[in-house]
């Protein structure tokens, strides 16, 4: 029994692996609820990477859509800011506020991680 034999993070990549070859392959969006929970950040990383840079994404329209709350993903080099969107709960009346990293026109080339 894997569930047993393997690591909480492998059993995780192996079921985040079949999503990812579906939409690459047909197109489509997934939503994943912190994709990076019991994952290494290089695996993290080389996902990210491997669905933004194959162009079987681009022609299909797939896209992937993840939250986080670590803030090494802000790094810059993974996303770009205009790609990365902020969610704040406001604690007085718990609505939520979301704006864009591009919001700040920061340089392309700017490490957000040494800025906040």
């Amino acid at each position: 029994d894997s569930e047993l034999m393997e690591s909480r993070g492998t059993i995780h990549l192996i079921r985040l692996l079949q999503p990812f070859i579906d939409v690459l392959d047909n197109g489509g969006v997934i939503v994943l609820d912190e994709m990076d929970a019991s994952l290494h950040f290089e695996i993290v990383v080389s996902l990210d990477k491997n669905f933004l840079t194959i162009k079987i994404s681009i022609k299909n329209n797939a896209q992937l859509i993840f939250n986080t709350h670590n803030p090494i993903y802000l790094d810059g080099e993974l996303l770009r800011h205009d790609q990365i969107v902020m969610v704040e709960k406001r604690r007085n009346d718990m609505v939520s506020e979301i704006y864009s990293l591009a919001d700040y026109k920061l340089r392309p080339e700017e490490r957000i991680l040494k800025i906040i």
